[in-house]
């Protein structure tokens, strides 16, 4: 049975979120203001993760209940001749912080990705589907949740996919520059999963991480699309009418392969949650309203 948050607790120790500055902890960080929580944010300059004596010592400092590691080495392609760094940031680094959890009694919150999957399955894919990534990528974050599964007993993998937000380049944005600047657009059409904004996954994150759940789960926004139909949809809230012509893998090659099928089946953590996040149509009006607001496309 899970107990419920009780984040204004005065004994309460805090919440650490590594990798800030980038796209997700920028998101986790805002709920965790909205919500009044304790927390304390470190970034990759601040903190490499990838030194483990390093690790140990400032995590010790700081004395964290919870520990959110978003900190990871996200170039898919770049990953493909840079396999060592890769593996350094998503295997060895997130070792090094489930370890330093353990060693404080803290839970250790790993984010993950629908990468570590082949993308072959008819169907989403569930939490416990054996993984078999295609790519360096995804092979280095797979061997960083098994480490920290070895590692720490208290540990929450949280995998998810396709996300966007404030704080860093993202599908969209690069989708509505293309549109204001090309006569038509080229997106694949044979890659389907749940694009996913950034704040709706924090906030999901940060329930799931106060509560007592352990585990491996998926998170991501509801629905399916592929590439093609998100550059569509973009482009239609926003007005803009550049044709999108749909083409296959196969004519948009790149470095690291990508999984055909990156849905996640999020039945489990969505119950824990109490329902679904919203669906990828809305959170993408929440994200095209947030940056609006913010004068980004004024």
């Amino acid at each position: 049975m899970a107990r419920a948050p009780d984040w204004q607790a005065a004994e309460e120790r805090p919440l650490v979120v590594l990798g800030a500055g980038g796209m997700l902890a920028t998101a986790i960080v805002h709920e965790l203001e909205e919500k009044g929580v304790h927390y304390l944010a470190l970034s990759e300059q601040s903190l490499d993760i990838t030194f483990e004596g390093r690790v140990a010592a400032i995590l010790k400092g700081l004395n964290p209940g919870i520990i959110i590691n978003t900190a990871a080495y996200t170039d898919v392609d770049g990953a493909e001749t840079s396999r060592e760094q890769a593996f350094a940031v998503n295997s060895h680094g997130a070792d090094n912080v489930a370890r330093a959890a353990r060693s404080l009694g803290s839970k250790a919150v790993h984010i993950s990705t629908d990468y570590v999957f082949d993308g072959k399955k008819e169907g989403p894919y569930r939490p416990d589907d054996e993984p078999d990534p295609i790519n360096i990528y995804g092979q280095s974050k797979l061997e960083g949740e098994i480490k920290v599964r070895s590692a720490a007993e208290n540990h929450l993998i949280i995998r998810t996919a396709w996300i966007y937000g404030p704080g860093g380049k993202n599908f969209v944005r690069t989708i509505l520059g293309l549109g204001r600047t090309r006569d038509n657009l080229r997106v694949v059409n044979d890659q389907t999963g749940s694009p996913t904004f950034t704040r709706h996954l924090a906030g999901g994150i940060i329930k799931l991480a106060s509560l007592d759940t352990r585990g491996t789960f998926h998170l991501t926004n509801s629905g399916q699309c592929t590439w093609y139909e998100f550059a569509c949809e973009i482009l239609r809230q926003n007005k803009i009418t550049t044709p999108v012509h749909p083409v296959t893998t196969e004519e948009f090659p790149t470095d690291a392969k990508r999984p055909r099928n990156s849905l996640l089946d999020c039945k489990d953590a969505y119950s824990i949650l109490g329902g679904p996040l919203p669906h990828w149509q809305e959170g993408l009006r929440d994200y095209l309203e947030l940056e609006t607001g913010n004068g980004e496309w004024c």
